[in-house]
């Protein structure tokens, strides 16, 4: 399998600068950038910087795709903007991180399996599709955070992440996936069992407190108020995001308090094994019932399938032989069944010694152990 690597990063807040550009275009003779985002492909190369280190000072959104198992998304949030204290419990030191860059976080979920996915690939526009799961965590939306440490439990339980490790907050919502949550179970591969034992517990989001905006804007003094219009002509980044959470303070609007969960790494596995264990009782069920219906239908249907045999050896062709023998194996496991292999052997004997001089098709016989 040859290498593949492929870097892409993404620009939300606002566009690059010329001289940005021409930054960004230096750091690689394969690059490709525009004003809203940069991508380079390596075959048999790497990429020279850090690209964490690009993103904190360009970019908003990083991702990171190697065919060799390893998969990085990454997402720079103003200080100012995100709650890192509501977000810690969600961390776990290497694979789900966040660190300070000046005036800028950068969450960083690096979660490479130590093999090869068995399905090859592509990088696709992945970025795009994640890009706004960054305004989802600034509104407070952790479902992506549980994603990503529920994955990190899969790949690291028990070296890394203890059966009493407890699980972060359950965010609401996990039961109904947003189009880019969903890419996430694909693309990092989030076992779907675990995640549904997981999200049974996560309660419907919470309808928005209904809140009388124009009643809250109306006590904005009118130097505050014009202060407001001026950086929204400016097009100020996330103003909308800032706005609402300074008239929700002006008006006290209560904060939905986050339950912690009381479920530990160690229960979480064990409901998961209860459900596959569950799920693969009802598949074997199923496999019966459809077992017990197949052989009724056969034993009904006995004396034409004897007939189309004899029909079916009379063409003297292979693959008549081999339909010829399907319908045999399947006649002898309904004799098997039945209690009735004695009379079952017999006939078969009979047809035998009455084509002992087909070879080919006693050698079907003799390989489906029908003799």
């Amino acid at each position: 399998m040859s290498e593949y690597q492929y870097y892409a990063w993404q620009s939300m807040d606002r566009p690059l600068t010329a001289d940005e550009r021409k930054q960004v275009d230096r750091l690689s003779s394969h690059m490709t950038v525009t004003a809203s985002g940069a991508w380079v492909e390596y075959h048999w190369s790497n990429f020279k910087h850090d690209p964490i280190q690009v993103l904190a000072d360009y970019f908003d959104v990083f991702f990171y795709f190697a065919n060799w198992g390893s998969k990085r998304l990454a997402f720079r949030f103003p200080k100012a903007l995100l709650d890192a204290q509501a977000i810690q419990p969600y961390l776990v030191d290497t694979y789900a991180t966040l660190e300070s860059f000046g005036d800028y976080y950068v969450l960083d979920f690096d979660l490479s399996e130590e093999e090869p996915p068995e399905e090859s690939m592509e990088a696709g526009d992945w970025i795009g599709v994640f890009t706004s799961l960054r305004a989802d965590i600034l509104r407070g939306d952790y479902r992506a955070l549980y994603l990503v440490w529920l994955r990190a439990v899969e790949l690291y339980y028990p070296d890394e992440i203890g059966e009493d490790e407890p699980e972060p907050p359950l965010p609401p919502g996990l039961q109904k996936l947003t189009a880019p949550l969903q890419a996430m179970v694909e693309f990092f591969g989030i076992d779907k069992t675990l995640l549904a034992v997981a999200a049974e517990a996560s309660p419907d989001p919470e309808e928005e407190a209904s809140i009388d905006w124009a009643a809250a804007i109306a006590q904005l003094p009118h130097g505050e108020r014009d202060s407001f219009l001026l950086r929204l002509a400016q097009n100020e980044p996330h103003l909308s995001l800032i706005f609402q959470r300074h008239l929700q303070t002006m008006i006290s609007t209560p904060q939905p308090q986050r339950m912690p969960s009381q479920r530990t790494v160690d229960d979480l596995l064990a409901l998961q094994e209860e459900r596959v264990e569950a799920e693969r009782k009802r598949k074997d069920e199923a496999a019966r019932q459809r077992r017990q219906q197949e052989l009724a239908d056969l034993e009904r249907r006995q004396p034409q399938i004897w007939a189309e045999i004899e029909e079916l050896i009379g063409l003297a062709k292979a693959d008549a032989y081999d339909r010829a023998t399907n319908h045999l194996t399947k006649l002898r496991d309904l004799a098997q069944q039945r209690g009735d292999l004695t009379t079952f052997q017999a006939r078969v004997n009979t047809l035998a010694e009455r084509y002992r001089r087909k070879s080919s098709l006693i050698e079907r016989f003799r390989r489906n152990k029908l003799l």
